[in-house]
């Protein structure tokens, strides 16, 4: 086969389009996903890490208290048993390790990459150089 056939080259025009509408398809979805990302997900992560904030006010807070209660203590109550004990809890205050989330970006839009893997085409593009 030298070229195409009319009926090809037809056909070849059909399957362009098709693909192209497909394309446009795909990017449609992917915007939409992108702007419910925006919208909504990040203002829960938004939402997630403000209460984050407040949570580890409130760990600072206790083990501020739990400080200055055992600094107001003799030492021989702070090797007691009971003063072991507060120590402990204190430490699990102060553990208490919350990460606040990032805002998730946007998905990018996918490429298609020629079969040597050596540059990325435009859908339309890579079903032209098939049917060259």
């Amino acid at each position: 086969m030298k070229r195409l056939s009319k009926d090809q080259k037809q056909q070849r025009a059909d399957l362009v389009t098709r693909l192209n509408d497909a394309a446009e398809a795909v990017r449609a979805a992917l915007a939409a996903v992108n702007a419910e990302i925006v919208g909504k997900l990040n203002s829960a992560i938004e939402n997630y890490n403000l209460v984050v904030s407040v949570v580890e006010a409130f760990r600072d807070e206790i083990v501020s208290e739990t400080e200055y209660y055992a600094s107001n203590r003799s030492d021989r109550w702070l090797k007691s048993e009971r003063g072991q004990r507060h120590e402990a809890w204190k430490q699990e205050w102060e553990g208490l390790d919350l990460t606040a989330l990032g805002a998730i970006d946007e998905i990018d839009e996918p490429e298609m990459v020629s079969k040597a893997g050596a540059q990325p085409l435009d859908l339309p593009d890579l079903l032209l150089s098939l049917f060259r």
